[in-house]
C-alpha cells in the first residue's frame, strides 16, 4: 500500500519542497520520523512546512499522528506546493492533472486506474485559485517571473489530507482540509443523471443556478412555481431523500453540471510544459512528466 502523500510526489517527478520564490528550502538531514506518514527521514521541522500560527486542534492527531515535528520530502512538499490547493487534481503513477471545476464530475466517474489520489480544493478555487493557479510553482525551476508569481492563496491544505484510493467503484475524495467523502461511482451516476430531470425542470422555470443547486440541496422546491413544477417536484425529488443527509450529496450537488453557468474561464497554459495540449480525460495513458493546468 502507498501512502497518499508519496503517491502524490512521486507522480509529480519527486520535486524539491520550494518556497513560494521557486526556491529549495533548506534541509536538515539528522535522524527523525515523520509526523504524518512515520517513514525515516524527515530533513523538514514543522515552521519549514507550516506557518508556526497554524495548529488546527481538529485535524493535528493526523498531521503528527507519529509524533514530533518532522515531516518527509513527499509530505512536506503536499503542503508546500500552491497549485494542490488551488484548482482540483487527480495524481496516479502516470502523472498529476489539474481539473477545471466544470470538469470534476465528469473526472470522478470516470477515474484513472488505481492506485490514486484525488482532492478537490474548493475554498481555493472560490478565491480565485483556478483561474491563477498557473503562477504558482508546481517545482522548482518554473519559469515564473517575479510580477506574474503567486505566492499566497486564501486556500486550505488537500495534499497533506488526502488517501489513496485502491478502487475505481469506491474511493475517497478529499474536500479542502475539512472532510473526506467516500465516492461511490454506479450510485452518483445513477444520481447525477436522473438530478439531470429535476435540473432542467427547474432551468425551464427559470431559476439561476444558485436557486436550482439551493433546491436540491434541500430537496424543496420554489417558492415562486407553476402548478406543474408543484405536482412534479415531490415525484421527481422521492428518490433522492434517502441520500439528502449524507455527507457527500451537498459536494454532489455542487458539482452537477448546470444550465447558464458563468463563462468559462480562459483557458491558461502552465508554464511547466508551455507547448503541451491541455488533458482531456484523466483516464488516458498519461507520461511521466507534468502536463498542464487545465
Amino acid at each position: 500500500m502507498m501512502d497518499g502523500r508519496r503517491l502524490l510526489w512521486t507522480a509529480a517527478g519527486c520535486p524539491p519542497v520550494i518556497a513560494p520564490d521557486g526556491t529549495p528550502v533548506p534541509r536538515d538531514e539528522s535522524p527523525a520520523r515523520c509526523a504524518r506518514c512515520g517513514v525515516d527521514g524527515a530533513p523538514f521541522d514543522y515552521g519549514d512546512v507550516f506557518s508556526e500560527a497554524f495548529w488546527p486542534a481538529r485535524t493535528i492527531n493526523q498531521l503528527q499522528g507519529y509524533g514530533g515535528r518532522r515531516f518527509c520530502d513527499a509530505c512536506a512538499w503536499s503542503v508546500r506546493c500552491l497549485p494542490l490547493r488551488c484548482a482540483a487534481w487527480i495524481a496516479a503513477p502516470g502523472g498529476v492533472w489539474f481539473l477545471a471545476q466544470r470538469d470534476v464530475l465528469a473526472a470522478l466517474l470516470d477515474p484513472p486506474e488505481p492506485p490514486f489520489v484525488v482532492a478537490w480544493p474548493r475554498y481555493g478555487i472560490a478565491h480565485g485559485g483556478e483561474v491563477h493557479a498557473w503562477r504558482a510553482h508546481f517545482r522548482g525551476g518554473d519559469p515564473i517571473g517575479d510580477a506574474e508569481r503567486l505566492g499566497r492563496l486564501q486556500a486550505k491544505h488537500t495534499g497533506i489530507y488526502a488517501e489513496t484510493a485502491y478502487s475505481r467503484d469506491r474511493y475517497p475524495l478529499q474536500i479542502d482540509d475539512v472532510l473526506s467523502i467516500t465516492v461511490d461511482r454506479a450510485l452518483w451516476t445513477r444520481l447525477a443523471r436522473d438530478l439531470d430531470v429535476v435540473v432542467r425542470l427547474l432551468h425551464a422555470e427559470g431559476l439561476g443556478p444558485r436557486s436550482i443547486r439551493e433546491c436540491l440541496v434541500s430537496l424543496s422546491p420554489p417558492e415562486r412555481r407553476s402548478l406543474a413544477l408543484s405536482r412534479d417536484f415531490a415525484r421527481l425529488t422521492a428518490p433522492f431523500r434517502a441520500h439528502r443527509r449524507a455527507q457527500w450529496w451537498e459536494p454532489l450537488v455542487a458539482l452537477l453540471p448546470v444550465p447558464d453557468m458563468l463563462p468559462r474561464a480562459p483557458k491558461v497554459v502552465a508554464p511547466v510544459l508551455p507547448k503541451a495540449a491541455p488533458i482531456v480525460a484523466p483516464q488516458s495513458p498519461a507520461p511521466r512528466a507534468q502536463l498542464t493546468l487545465f
